[in-house]
């Protein structure tokens, strides 16, 4: 006969197998909110940086616009009292002013043009830390703690199979007329 010890441990082993996956779940499950909290302040970082870049060269090109609008007024100023000294005026005198503009907006041109590959790199690098922040995250898998229907499956089969085990297989003769019986102890493969 099968005694309540054996089909207690049955249950038990079980319980304490269901506990175990269902504590593994758990920390696997901590581990992604912690990894996906960590990539997610790398990411502010990054972007962080980034834009702290972006606004640096924003700030370098407007003061080297203004240091050659500073150049470009200091020469005109150099050509208005060098063409006053001279005495001479008209179309050459303007010219020379014309030219000291050109060269300005050429420069600054330049500088708006240099600026503006920087930044776009420089974003580049930011939609790149959105593909890092993404790899991070999926670096770590959530876990599917096992369900209760499972658990309890489980359980029966275990209580059953100790039962089975230990009350119904040992008492059955070879020529037994109960049907449940002969299933229970004909081999599946062989003979």
């Amino acid at each position: 006969m099968c005694s309540p010890v054996e089909i207690a441990m049955a249950a038990f082993q079980t319980v304490s197998s269901h506990n175990a996956a269902v504590d593994a779940a758990n920390t696997q499950n901590a581990r992604y909110v912690q990894n996906v909290q960590n990539s997610r302040v790398a990411f502010q970082d990054d972007n962080r940086a980034a834009n702290r870049r972006i606004a640096q060269e924003r700030d370098a090109e407007a003061q080297a616009k203004f240091d050659k609008s500073i150049e470009a007024l200091e020469t005109s100023g150099r050509v208005q009292t060098a063409a006053g000294e001279a005495n001479v005026a008209g179309n050459s005198v303007r010219a020379l002013f014309n030219d000291v503009e050109r060269r300005k907006a050429m420069a600054q041109g330049t500088i708006a043009r240099n600026t503006d590959m920087r930044v776009a790199q420089v974003e580049d690098q930011k939609q790149s830390t959105v593909n890092t922040f993404m790899n991070r995250v999926n670096s770590v898998q959530k876990a599917e703690a096992p369900r209760m229907g499972d658990f309890l499956q489980d359980l029966a089969i275990n209580v059953g199979t100790s039962y089975v085990a230990n009350h119904v297989v040992p008492n059955a003769g070879a020529n037994s007329t109960n049907p449940t019986v002969k299933w229970l102890t004909t081999p599946v493969f062989g003979k």
